[in-house]
């Protein structure tokens, strides 16, 4: 063996033992959370003892993440400089921060500034991963996603310098088997229309996972991590939480990269029920909880700075009681599922599952300026604000979720087009119908105050389809929508992906369900996306994360 080859060795043995304790401390900090279905009423009086001593080992995880992080940076950057690693034989470093598997950094130097383009081999062309960084440099730790587990892929590097000289090289990288959980997951697909194929990883949010088009999975973390929706950051970096989901306590989200790498940590009082929101500068709009009721808080937190600058208590806003929408007594009187940004103004679409409604109002003052819902139970002082629906094909959407501004259909500044995901539980049925679940595009006049319906897909489906919480149906760039549909069948659930065309005809098709007899698979939504994104190797180690938890909440938990 030769001295890099032992000095390799050596750096993989430490990358793996600092891995070991990471996943260690992420299985100690593990605890259940309640799926999206949850009985608020039997968690809001809580211990908050037990709730602080939960947050308090979530807290300890994250500071000795990073330090073990700064560590493997350190010891990669030292790599680095050595210069003894090569595009020929270079260095590999596997799940070098011990929460994402499938995922793995290769190190090297060249001699002149050069461009790096990555080629992950898959099953067949559509599940290849593929991807070319921006700009030209001699010092190379290029990120690797997309393998396959339990295998040693062939990856080809291609280098190229500025004169256009290419030249490609391949590099084997071996795996571990899949965790338990993931593995314990039996996908099937079927490709019914390959032309029409959107390319990209399919994102589950509860399984924190990515599969491909032949339901093999090609990334997940490990650890107790929830992925927040609706928030990208454009440079390849999302945030994950760690913490509670569904009562006012502490939370924490972590800016990270798929290797999971830490970039920022940030704090919130008020925990996070699964949806943060890209606002105005840096900020974020977040939807949380305050006091004795859950999920009716929405906040606004400044990523540069930490700061929670506006509140908004939904009771504030919206009645409380609608006769037939909930029980009176229930503190999720309306468990906000969904906010978008109207970009351009400071409004807001929020959306309601308790209540059946979906609403644009004001940001941070809660000013309403429509109401979408069936117009049954509403107080008079909030009729005015109901939109009156047109066309004889019109239907209200229930229980709804994942409401999306669609772009301008029909070039008239004065209506907006709007994607629900309708899930019908609240629906009212004559005795012999069916439930079903649609997808329905609804166009909003926002002067007129009407609504009409331009299309609808699931309703012919039925129960079939019938998904009584979660799910959403999300536009991709070639114009097909990929929906999720979590189906409970008496004590176990399956869920349904789908892609369709603009002609609702299927294009692709996965079913999802667990090993086990009585198994509860329960995913909340997935996004089609591309797993590279421009920005993903830039600035790679920009120094310590970014910490900004409160120095008195550190010391707080310290001295307990």
């Amino acid at each position: 063996m030769t001295n890099r080859e032992s000095k390799a060795v050596w750096f993989r043995g430490l990358l793996a033992l600092l891995a070991l304790i990471l996943i260690g401390a992420g299985i100690l900090a593990y605890d259940a959370v309640s799926p999206a279905g949850h009985d608020a009423s039997k968690t809001t009086s809580g211990n908050a003892s037990e709730d602080e001593k939960k947050f308090q080992t979530k807290l300890q995880f994250v500071m000795d993440q990073l330090e073990a992080q700064s560590d493997v940076d350190g010891s990669i950057q030292a790599e680095l400089a050595t210069g003894e690693y090569t595009f020929d034989q270079p260095l590999v470093v596997v799940n070098p921060y011990g929460i994402s598997p499938l995922s793995a950094v290769v190190v090297f130097t060249t001699d002149e500034p050069v461009n790096i383009s990555v080629h992950v081999p898959g099953a067949d062309a559509l599940s290849d991963v593929d991807f070319t960084f921006e700009g030209y440099e001699t010092e190379h730790i290029v990120p690797v996603y997309g393998l396959y587990a339990d295998k040693v892929n062939t990856v080809t590097l291609t280098k190229k310098s500025k004169d256009g000289t290419a030249q490609s090289t391949t590099v084997d990288i071996e795996t571990e088997a899949l965790s338990d959980e993931i593995d314990n997951i039996v996908l099937r697909t079927d490709l019914v229309q390959s032309s029409r194929y959107q390319s990209g990883l399919n994102f589950m949010y509860e399984t924190k996972a990515a599969f491909d088009v032949n339901g093999d999975f090609r990334w997940y973390l490990k650890g107790d991590y929830q992925f927040p929706t609706n928030y990208e950051f454009q440079n390849g970096h999302f945030l994950v939480m760690l913490g509670s989901a569904y009562r006012e306590n502490p939370a924490l989200f972590l800016e990270i990269n798929p290797l999971g790498r830490i970039f920022k940590v940030l704090y919130t009082p008020y925990a996070c029920h699964h949806i943060i929101e890209q606002y105005e500068g840096d900020s974020i709009l977040v939807a949380g909880s305050k006091g004795e009721t859950v999920e009716d808080l929405i906040y606004e937190m400044n990523t540069t700075t930490g700061e929670i600058a506006q509140t908004l208590d939904l009771k504030t806003v919206f009645q409380r009681v609608r006769a037939g929408y909930h029980e009176p007594e229930d503190p999720d009187w309306i468990h906000l599922n969904d906010i978008q940004w109207v970009q351009g103004t400071n409004d807001i679409i929020i959306s309601s599952r308790n209540q059946s409604f979906v609403a644009r109002i004001s940001w941070p003052d809660g000013a309403i300026k429509w109401i979408l819902a069936a117009h049954d139970d509403w107080s008079e002082m909030f009729q005015k604000y109901l939109l009156s629906p047109i066309g004889d094909d019109f239907e209200w959407s229930y229980n709804q979720h994942s409401p999306l501004i669609l772009p301008d259909q029909d070039n008239n500044p004065d209506t907006m087009d709007l994607l629900v995901y309708d899930n019908g539980n609240q629906r009212p049925l004559s005795e012999e119908a069916e439930p079903y679940t649609r997808i329905v595009h609804y166009q909003i006049d926002e002067v007129n105050h009407t609504i009409r319906q331009v299309w609808q897909y699931g309703k012919e489906l039925g129960a079939a389809l019938y998904a009584n919480s979660r799910g959403n149906a999300t536009p991709v760039a070639n114009g097909n929508l990929v929906a999720s549909y979590c189906i409970e069948l008496g004590k176990t659930f399956r869920v349904d992906y789908r892609e369709i065309d603009k002609d609702s005809n299927l294009v692709w098709q996965a079913e999802a369900c667990t090993k086990q007899k009585d198994g509860e698979l329960i995913e909340f939504r997935v996004t089609r996306m591309p797993i590279y994104s421009q920005g993903t190797a830039e600035g790679f180690f920009p120094g310590d994360a970014i910490n900004l938890i409160p120095a008195e909440v550190i010391l707080q938990y310290e001295a307990q």
